[in-house]
């Protein structure tokens, strides 16, 4: 009985891994590389343009209007996005739209900012630098980090110990604001590689919203106004020389804010169909308009917001996902489900079941249960004795085939 167990339990390893390695060495052979448009916003005639290289083909320019364009007619139509281009080459325009150029100011409003669906789910190391906001010459590390639990400590991080006066005086500022701990969410930007610090913005035990920072040595602590049905999911810190906003925000119903730096006003952005977990996210922008870009697996969807945080355009493009390819179809054919250990979404290592949700699985299911039942009556076996191999061929196909071959039966 104890060999009978133990074959099994190899067999059910043996299946799940092989779920796992096959479907993954299949598509690493018969990969199938799919390229994404490149989408941008010109402010000059109020259209989109997209493009996407191909290999062996110069890059195809075209606006959301139809017209297809060079690569230096590209340029030469996008001042306001391609500044250092037309600069390099002394081909600025005095003026766009009505507004005198100043490069450096084109240059300061402009940023780029991309979130991907992993950095909603990735851990936190829970220990956080808090650096002086006002330094007298640059920003440097600190010699203490701080946690919250039910209450701010500070850390030397050459002693291990709690400084007792430090931590008190922040937790009796934080608790003055009204703040309840713990903390929910803590976001910042803990590096030295950046001009300057904003601190930290945080969410209580109960959501509410928090701006901390060091000045001087002293506490500088905040509560920011949002609505009480907001109930924030994600902040996306930033330090863009704009200093525009503080931050971006996610709400539990994936709508997205930008957290202003002049008021701490929280501005809504026209977008009501991002989905973190599935989509990335990018929001780019510059002195006229701002585009937010959701990135899926098929398709890309852009919006042109202006600088009153209203809806100009959008911009929708899809294209063909691997499912719909020849090496897609195939795999429909061969695996009933697969294993990801990986996903594209998570930065953790776990196991992920993928059902296959057509059934065409099933005639190669059925393939290779006729072919147990030879293996079977050739090699003398009883029919009676193999139920359970030919129940896991049934079920799992070509990964149960293997590994109940592998591991014969042996009829005691």
């Amino acid at each position: 009985m104890i060999p009978k167990i133990s074959r099994y339990l190899l067999i059910i390893v043996a299946t799940v891994v092989l779920a796992q390695v096959i479907p993954g060495i299949y598509n690493n052979l018969f990969d199938v590389r799919i390229n994404t448009p490149y989408v941008s916003f010109g402010a000059e005639k109020k259209v989109f343009y997209s493009y996407k290289y191909e290999e062996g083909r110069d890059a195809l320019f075209v606006d959301s209007k139809g017209r297809k364009y060079t690569k230096t007619e590209y340029l030469d139509a996008t001042p306001s996005i391609n500044t250092f281009y037309h600069v390099k080459n002394g081909t600025m325009p005095d003026s766009i739209n009505g507004v005198k150029v100043d490069v450096r100011q084109l240059q300061r409003e402009s940023f780029n900012q991309m979130t991907f669906s992993f950095e909603f789910s990735k851990p936190e190391y829970q220990l956080y630098p808090l650096m002086e906001s006002a330094p007298q010459l640059e920003l440097t590390w600190p010699k203490d980090f701080f946690r919250i639990n039910d209450r701010i400590e500070f850390i030397d991080a050459k002693t291990n110990r709690v400084n007792e006066l430090k931590s008190d005086k922040y937790t009796a500022a934080m608790k003055k604001e009204g703040f309840v701990f713990p903390a929910g969410l803590v976001a910042g930007l803990p590096t030295n590689m950046k001009q300057w610090d904003d601190g930290w913005f945080l969410t209580d035990k109960e959501g509410s919203l928090y701006h901390l920072k060091m000045v001087k040595g002293e506490p500088y602590f905040v509560k920011i106004r949002k609505p009480d049905n907001l109930k924030i999911k994600k902040i996306i810190c930033n330090s863009f020389q704009s200093k525009e906003f503080y931050a971006t925000l996610v709400s539990e119903d994936n709508r997205i804010y930008l957290l202003r730096e002049a008021d701490y006003n929280l501005m809504k952005l026209p977008v009501d169909d991002y989905n973190p977990d599935t989509q990335a996210l990018q929001i780019t922008g510059n002195l006229f308009y701002k585009t937010v870009e959701l990135v899926a697996e098929g398709f890309v969807k852009v919006y042109a917001i202006d600088r009153a945080y209203n809806k100009v355009d959008e911009y929708y493009q899809s294209w063909p996902v691997k499912a719909d390819m020849p090496v897609g179809k195939m795999s429909a054919w061969l695996f009933p489900f697969s294993i990801e250990m990986e996903p594209s979404n998570s930065q953790f290592i776990h196991f992920r079941f993928n059902g296959n949700p057509s059934y065409k699985w099933v005639y190669l299911n059925l393939l290779l249960l006729g072919c147990s039942f030879v293996i079977i009556k050739r090699q003398g076996r009883r029919f009676s004795r193999n139920i359970l191999d030919l129940v896991v061929v049934a079920a799992t196909g070509i990964f149960g085939f293997i590994a109940v071959n592998i591991f014969s039966n042996k009829e005691y």
